[in-house]
């Protein structure tokens, strides 16, 4: 079992990647923490409540989410990784 943080980042997204840990942040310098988790055996996680809601998100709306997780044997030994990222264009 680990925990993460899933991160997002709105509409003023910009396209500069950052070095963050061993991985890197595609969503931006300033993203903002959407849910904390900590996966099951396996290593995957499942929301138990909407996020969609608490987002303010609207038809139109672009957000960008990345997860930073912790990565006990990550290449640079820094305990943290990330995934990469995504886009939802909310309808």
């Amino acid at each position: 079992e680990a925990p993460g943080v899933v991160l997002r980042r709105g509409q003023e997204f910009l396209e500069t990647a950052h070095p963050f840990h061993d991985g890197v942040l595609c969503i931006g310098a300033s993203p903002t923490t959407v849910a904390r988790f900590v996966t099951g055996p396996g290593g995957s996680w499942q929301s138990t409540s909407p996020i969609a809601g608490s987002l303010g998100a609207a038809p139109g709306r672009l957000d960008r989410f990345q997860v930073w997780y912790r990565d006990r044997g990550g290449p640079c030994g820094t305990g943290s990784n990330t995934t990469n990222s995504i886009r939802v264009l909310w309808e």
